[in-house]
């Protein structure tokens, strides 16, 4: 028979260690973001205003699943709510449960069960970063239809992926040939106006990798809009510690390139599981003419080839710059789950009937404004 125990504290979760990262290699979705180490880091930078809400879901004493949840309190559309989620954030890019592959029971009927005799105050669910009908999206599917709650489904990210098949040279050629060329006028130019040097970064020397990426960080259009790593000391002090931590493991790849011995690129990269997670990728603005992170990640990505990875993933969205390396995509989704109570009532009436309502009017009036402009210019 299964039964939850929950862990509320930092001090316990560190006890998790030897048993964590071997059930997460039993699950479907073994990755970087949901290991124990990146988890300790996260909640080292990030934690702080939050409340630890781990639930252990055990058979006897064997834990079968883990939901690394916390809660906090937010502002959600209007409302000050007490929200329920995952320990994740925009850095994290993908999360979930880790659900053991044998484990066929209902997790997520168990869990809501558990918040409800339990009398776990909260507001609403958020779980996003979630992969389209991985584990977890598919028993939480399953509890919310069992279960009668109100909820909204939203697409998540779109995530550009190469699978890596064959050799660079039979990739290249798949490429478009305009691709191709802009490729090797970008490395000309490089040659041409100075000279250049691309480094990885694995297990040696991170620190120097490290104040290299920093510089560059703060020398990018992201830096502006403070999602760069450089922003702020929490980004920094999570990237610095899973850095250590993971290359230590041999997790890690950092590539930084040097135009006449100044740093002015770098991608940050998890290798897991012969996988490869681009992370962080970023260029100092003043070389945009050079295409420099262009020139860098073709460099990363023939490194997949040469060692045989099994994937490059981009993470995040599907910007442009990434399509041009793959047709490939992996989907993601994201929920809002309401309590069922009157306040989640009212939260679940904003967001399922009033929020629509609001929108089919403001497009029909935007329809019809566009309509009379067209008949005014003459357009109909």
């Amino acid at each position: 028979m299964l039964k939850i125990d929950r862990i509320e504290n930092f001090e316990e979760f560190l006890k998790l260690e030897p048993i964590w990262n071997t059930l997460l290699a039993q699950s479907d979705c073994d990755i970087p973001f949901l290991t124990f180490e990146w988890f300790s880091c996260w909640w080292k930078a990030f934690g702080l205003n939050s409340d630890l809400m781990l639930l252990l879901i055990k058979d006897e004493d064997q834990t079968v699943a883990i939901a690394p949840l916390m809660r906090k309190k937010i502002k959600w559309r209007w409302f000050p709510v007490v929200a329920i989620s995952f320990i994740a954030n925009y850095h994290s890019n993908r999360c979930g449960l880790i659900i053991a592959k044998n484990e066929k029971r209902g997790i997520f009927d168990l869990i809501f069960k558990y918040f409800k005799e339990s009398k776990c105050h909260f507001d609403i669910l958020c779980f996003d970063f979630i992969v389209k009908d991985s584990m977890t999206d598919k028993v939480l599917k399953e509890a919310l239809s069992a279960n009668r709650m109100k909820y909204r489904a939203t697409n998540g990210d779109l995530s550009p992926y190469i699978q890596i098949q064959g050799s660079w040279d039979d990739y290249k050629k798949s490429m478009s040939g305009n691709f191709r060329h802009k490729l090797n006028r970008i490395k000309n130019k490089f040659e041409r106006h100075g000279t250049y040097e691309i480094t990885k970064f694995t297990n040696d020397r991170i620190s120097e990798a490290m104040q290299d990426l920093a510089a560059v960080s703060r020398k990018t259009w992201k830096f502006k809009e403070k999602t760069a790593i450089a922003s702020n000391a929490q980004y920094m002090d999570l990237y610095s510690s899973i850095a250590k931590i993971f290359s230590k493991k041999g997790w890690l790849n950092i590539w930084i390139l040097k135009f006449d011995n100044k740093p002015i690129s770098f991608i940050f990269n998890f290798v897991y599981k012969n996988k490869v997670y681009s992370c962080k990728i970023g260029f100092d603005e003043e070389y945009a003419d050079f295409a420099p992170s262009e020139f860098l990640n073709a460099v990363a990505i023939k490194d997949c080839f040469d060692n045989k990875m099994d994937e490059y993933d981009w993470l995040g969205e599907n910007l442009p710059f990434k399509m041009r390396w793959t047709s490939h995509c992996r989907a993601h989704i994201k929920y809002r789950i309401f309590q069922q109570s009157v306040y989640g009532k009212i939260l679940s009436s904003v967001e399922l009937f009033f929020l629509p309502k609001l929108r089919n009017v403001f497009i029909t009036k935007l329809y019809k404004r566009g309509i009379k402009i067209g008949l005014a210019i003459g357009c109909f």
